[in-house]
């Protein structure tokens, strides 16, 4: 869904967006819904802007309130073009999809089954619809490159078995544990680190910072102090009481000011939190993470010669997901965003952990 609502704001001009903004302050615009508040908003871009609406409203009301403003800005081309009914069914419908389809993926190990099972190119013919109309509703695409096989021995072995292998997996990633600090020349001026640098949150409030071309301007993140252009690393941040957040490795060479897409084309490799429970990873496209267990701490591990950027569940060793097959030629920082406070619903700080090797 925030899909869906970031494309349709980002076909409004500037001014347009302005206005929907304003719009958005309005109580009773969906009824007996206040308003959001300016603070909210004075700053927010598009991704941010649709963020905000899920978090208050959720899917269907987000969705509802812009159709509404869209009509009452006489935009009604854009608007016709959303959903008109029954948005709940359909979005269940498809993360059911997307869910079979992310599990396809990972059951692939063949090569000749991954490429005669992959969809066609957009526009073109299939002889199953399905893909074409997984397109259409953008619920999924293929890996960029794919994603780690599993081994026919996981699948069998009994479940006491396959935990440990996870486990011990898991540790031999753990020797790789490096110590992060946040870098607090690039932390956008909402962001409050802790004294140690191990501690980052949102403020709602904007500091009067020194200019410095390392700094975010928009979109509420930080580097890590340390850079990484060989080997391998691993770090864990915990997430707890998060309502929103995203993590993961960037290089050097980001954009750093104005609206920035999270994209490995872009150099971000990342997973993040959407809406308390919307886990998605950031592959020059969505694809919607399911995780068998609340997630509180997440491993994130770089194999910088191995163009591999894998995120576990910490606590639980579950693997979340693997960006594989990148090419690296620059230097990659810890990249963290404790996204917005939204009024305290999403205050708690991220947490850079110490790494505890249990074997």
């Amino acid at each position: 869904m925030d899909r869906l609502l970031f494309r349709t704001l980002e076909n409004l001009k500037q001014k347009d967006f302005k206005t929907f903004k304003w719009y958005l302050e309005k109580d009773n615009i969906l009824e007996g819904q206040k308003g959001i508040p300016p603070s909210k908003l004075e700053k927010a871009d598009r991704q941010g802007t649709v963020d905000t609406m899920i978090l208050k409203y959720n899917n269907e009301g987000a969705l509802e309130l812009t159709k509404r403003i869209l009509k009452e800005m006489d935009m009604n081309k854009l608007e016709s073009e959303l959903p008109s009914s029954g948005p709940k069914d359909k979005v269940e419908e498809g993360q059911t999809y997307r869910t079979f389809l992310n599990i396809f993926y990972t059951l692939i190990g063949n090569p000749w089954l991954r490429k005669h099972a992959a969809p066609p190119a957009d526009g073109q013919t299939h002889n199953r619809g399905t893909w074409k109309q997984a397109y259409h509703h953008n619920f999924v695409r293929p890996p960029v490159n794919h994603t780690p096989k599993l081994k026919t021995q996981d699948l069998t072995a009994p479940p006491e078995e396959r935990e440990g292998r996870r486990v011990a997996a898991l540790e031999d990633l753990k020797r790789y544990a490096v110590d992060i600090t946040l870098n607090r020349n690039s932390a956008h001026p909402n962001l409050i680190l802790s004294e140690d640098g191990k501690q980052v949150h949102d403020s709602d409030l904007r500091q009067q910072l020194p200019y410095d071309r390392r700094r975010f301007t928009t979109c509420v993140s930080v580097l890590g102090e340390q850079g990484f252009s060989s080997g391998r690393f691993y770090f864990e941040v915990q997430v707890r009481g998060k309502t929103a957040w995203t993590l993961g490795v960037a290089a050097e060479s980001i954009e750093r000011k104005g609206e920035i897409n999270v994209a490995p084309d872009d150099g971000f490799w990342t997973i993040r939190l959407r809406n308390r429970d919307d886990y998605t990873a950031l592959n020059n496209h969505l694809l919607y993470l399911t995780l068998s267990q609340q997630l509180y701490k997440v491993g994130v591990f770089v194999d910088y010669e191995g163009g591999l950027v894998s995120f576990y569940n910490a606590d639980t060793a579950d693997q979340l997901y693997s960006f594989t097959g990148c090419h690296f030629t620059e230097k990659l920082f810890p990249y963290i965003s404790p996204c917005c406070n939204y009024g305290g619903i999403n205050s708690a700080p991220l947490i850079i952990s110490p790494v505890n090797l249990t074997q």
